[in-house]
């Protein structure tokens, strides 16, 4: 499997276990407070970021908080289903108000050769793509977000 997954799943271990309660909870109250970050889709991700320090892992994707507005991760997904190492990195630059501008760049790369002998599992490519999102808050709930 993609090492890069493991390495940022180890990564999120240690993190989750040096986390003490006192970071983990609101200090107005004793529950927990959490944040949604929404990724969108493949081709078209959000501007929104992981806080500093903060893992996440799931099925779509396993990332890191570098910082407030910068973070790397990997999505366990296209290397389970596609046999895909990939990176991403997704960095926020613009933050007014209700608009925010990030900038997301991922890499691609399929781990087997291609082979046209078997079950036509012969999916095989390298690709980057580079993201520039613009996102614009209009409500608690809503948020419009468009890529180029």
């Amino acid at each position: 499997m993609n090492k890069l997954f493991f390495l940022l799943l180890l990564i999120s271990n240690n993190l989750f276990a040096n986390t003490t309660t006192a970071n983990l909870k609101d200090k107005s109250s004793s529950s927990i407070n959490t944040k949604t970050v929404h990724w969108g889709h493949n081709l078209a991700p959000t501007t929104q970021t992981l806080n500093k320090g903060v893992t996440t892992a799931g099925i779509y994707v396993v990332a890191y908080g570098l910082s407030d507005d910068v973070m790397i991760g990997t999505s366990p997904w296209f290397n389970f289903y596609y046999q895909m190492d990939n990176i991403v990195a997704k960095a926020k630059i613009l933050k007014s108000g209700d608009h925010e501008v990030a900038v997301q760049s991922a890499y691609f790369k399929s781990i087997n050769e291609a082979d046209f002998e078997t079950d036509g599992r012969y999916y095989q490519m390298e690709a980057s793509i580079s993201n520039l999102i613009y996102s614009y808050k209009v409500s608690d709930y809503y948020s419009f977000s468009t890529n180029f």
